[in-house]
């Protein structure tokens, strides 16, 4: 709005407007006078600009954009602490701490442990992991890392934000309709996506189905979390939803998917390129799991070997042994089993 509000304009408005008999060359008084107020102009301006597009949430970013969306009700997410199953030969009491690469996990419940420190970084440990008390524990001989049951989250980004508010904005969530249903599962901790699916076993019943904030499917204790905070007694209006509905929480599946293809390579081995392919396709399935994409498309795959800077050329390649698009069901979502390259 205010892009030719330059330095430039402001000095050739402010010589024009100095009497001819007056010395205003550069070397001159009113020249350096006047570069003064048009360059200080020309920041104001400037500041004007970017403050207005603060005003848009497309435009605006972190606190900013948070003000924005908090109008709408909208949130941001903070992070969420990883929750895993531990394995212990003795009973544990609640609150004694453990140490595993570098993090501290603390007994929250019989066979529970909760990582002190917020964020992914929670859930990077591999299971089986051994893990060290931090204090003396007696009797304790085996104390093993498990499995992620709510995944460590980072604070929300700027994008994912954004785009929660304007889904809410262009699709009203009221009257416990659709998206009202994928909201309420959405704002669970831990909750990656939600799909919806009305009167699926008649008049009444709702089913959601859910990924973990990972893209992956939901634990057990996940599933129970949505279906407490919406249902908890089946049609009794007890949590969010309203009275008579009856709601079914599953979690979403893996679809196992291998790639195979016939490859010219440059510069190395077959092995380390299929795993260079194999991580960037878990990044590819990751952003497309629980969207309007209901197929892993050949072109997809494709892609990623073209864009490879080992892989000359490629041909014959296959999803799951065919050379066709895969079709995924409502509650699945992609898992890649592995990647092999024939050079």
């Amino acid at each position: 709005m205010y892009e030719h509000m330059t330095y430039e304009y402001f000095m050739e408005r402010s010589l024009a407007s100095v009497s001819l008999d007056l010395d205003k060359r550069q070397s001159s008084i009113i020249y350096a006078a006047l570069a003064v107020q048009s360059a200080e102009l020309a920041g104001v301006y400037a500041q004007l600009d970017a403050i207005l597009k603060l005003v848009f949430a497309q435009d605006s970013a972190g606190e900013w954009l948070e003000k924005r969306t908090e109008e709408s009700g909208v949130d941001k997410r903070e992070a969420v602490k990883a929750k895993r199953r531990a394995t212990f030969n003795i009973p544990v009491d609640v609150g004694e701490r453990f140490f595993v690469n570098d993090l501290y996990f603390v007994v929250v419940d019989e066979g529970i442990v909760e990582c002190e420190t917020a964020g992914v970084v929670g859930n990077t440990p591999m299971s089986d992991s051994n893990m060290l008390p931090v204090s003396n524990i007696p009797d304790l001989e085996l104390a093993i890392l498990g499995e992620i049951i709510i995944p460590g989250e980072d604070d929300e980004s700027d994008e994912s934000l954004l785009e929660r508010y304007l889904i809410k904005r262009r699709r009203k969530a009221t009257s416990a309709n659709k998206a009202h249903y994928k909201k309420w599962a959405e704002e669970v901790e831990g909750v990656g996506k939600a799909k919806v699916i009305p009167l699926w076993a008649g008049e009444g019943t709702v089913k959601v189905i859910i990924v973990n904030s990972e893209m992956k499917p939901a634990s057990s204790e996940l599933v129970q979390a949505v279906q407490d905070y919406i249902d908890p007694v089946p049609g009794m209006g007890e949590g969010e939803a309203p009275v008579g509905a009856r709601l079914t929480v599953e979690s979403a599946a893996n679809k196992e998917i291998s790639i195979q293809a016939d490859v010219s390579l440059r510069g190395n081995t077959a092995e380390s390129v299929a795993k260079e392919i194999a991580d960037e396709l878990e990044r590819v399935f990751k952003g497309i799991s629980f969207t309007d994409s209901t197929e892993i498309k050949m072109s997809l795959i494709n892609n990623v070997l073209f864009r490879n800077k080992w892989v000359e050329d490629y041909s014959n390649v296959l999803i799951n042994g065919e050379s066709n698009n895969l079709a995924l069901r409502d509650n699945e979502v992609p898992f890649l089993v592995g990647v092999v390259l024939n050079g």
